[in-house]
């Protein structure tokens, strides 16, 4: 019994197996027991493998998922800002379009909202002067640069108002653009817009490249320029590369080149609110003249609309004046600017004066 308890199992149940004498039964069951080892061992190393091949498939499904997931949701927010996009494609190189925005760019401090206007026509005119961190209406003249994103400019807040251009230096240098490494100061690229995809980094303002490029150097540019009114709202209309003139509709440009300069002949296309979404199906874009914001002063050298200088707003109707995301020097940056005497990329606008911002979406 002693033997038999201190015997390996495959020993002991080698004396139980019938017909089994002696030394050879022990002998093969060890062998026995030796092949289900090397099986045992075999099977193993191969269900290892198995689980290294089906994990290694596991993860390789887990990344693809993980890659079409972000495709998926890069290309959601892509396609909801496209559909808020205007539908005319305008060159602003020879390689890319842009669709337009379908209203200017407004902004409510209370609520710390960003939103498009609901019509290419709408201004906000003379509210923007009650300007404040705690508005609750809607404003749509800004300082340049200031998007909320604290630049390193001491006006940066959309709120800012000031009559010191330097208050308005991205990184504290007057030699930054809203583009590179101060593109966060971008209005539309910094925010999300609640009626634009509601998501960052999908709209822009134009350089002022772009800008030549689009009023000047695209195939037909003079043709596709012109002064025009919208049910009594005055402003300029751009039509895109691709340009169908709608049934019952008109247009004429008016507009004499002269370098990069145009000169109004007097020609105003006027449109009814019918006639205008026809265009405006069309593809056709309206920047509505919505004045600007800042401070005059008078003989004295005093402002002249206290307490708060530079909130006093002029020109809507008159004057449309829209920023570009690049600098001239040390007080002014480039503007697009339009009036019945003259329309270019001006380059003498102050940062410090409130100006319209219509973004645009990059097609490719």
């Amino acid at each position: 019994m002693l033997r038999f308890s201190s015997m390996h199992k495959s020993e002991a149940t080698a004396g139980l197996i019938p017909g089994s004498n002696g030394a050879s039964a022990v002998m093969f069951q060890k062998k026995k027991c030796h092949i289900r080892k090397k099986l045992y061992f075999c099977s193993a190393i191969k269900k290892q493998i198995i689980m290294k091949k089906s994990f290694t498939k596991i993860i390789q499904v887990v990344a693809a998922c993980l890659l079409l997931s972000q495709s998926v949701v890069s290309c959601q927010k892509d396609e909801k800002s496209d559909r808020h996009a205007l539908v005319g494609l305008f060159s602003i190189s020879p390689t890319q379009q842009v669709r337009f925005a379908p209203g200017n760019l407004q902004y409510q401090a209370s609520t710390n909202t960003w939103r498009f206007a609901e019509h290419q026509w709408d201004v906000i005119g003379s509210d923007n002067s009650d300007i404040s961190s705690t508005y609750s209406g809607w404003i749509d003249l800004f300082g340049w640069g200031t998007s909320g994103w604290n630049s390193g400019a001491n006006c940066y807040q959309p709120w800012s108002v000031s009559v010191d251009d330097s208050d308005y230096f991205p990184g504290g240098s007057p030699y930054n653009d809203l583009t590179g490494a101060y593109a966060e100061a971008d209005w539309a690229w910094h925010n999300p817009i609640s009626n634009g995809g509601d998501s960052v980094y999908q709209w822009r303002i134009l350089t002022r490249d772009e800008w030549r490029y689009l009023l000047n150097y695209r195939a037909d540019a003079t043709s596709k320029i012109g002064l025009g009114n919208i049910n009594g709202v005055g402003g300029f209309i751009i039509l895109p590369d691709n340009w169908t003139l709608p049934s019952g509709c008109s247009f004429t440009s008016g507009l004499t080149r002269v370098d990069e300069a145009y000169y109004p002949d007097g020609s105003l296309n006027s449109y009814t609110l019918a006639q205008w979404a026809e265009m405006e199906a069309a593809g056709a874009v309206f920047l509505p003249a919505a004045g600007s914001r800042w401070g005059l002063r008078d003989q004295n050298g005093n402002f002249t609309h206290p307490p708060l200088p530079g909130t006093a707003v002029y020109y809507v109707g008159i004057q449309g004046v829209y920023w570009t995301s690049t600098q001239v020097s040390d007080v002014d940056v480039f503007s697009m600017c339009f009036s019945n005497s003259e329309v270019c990329v001006y380059p003498h606008c102050c940062r410090s004066v409130g100006s319209s911002v219509r973004p645009v979406l990059v097609n490719n």
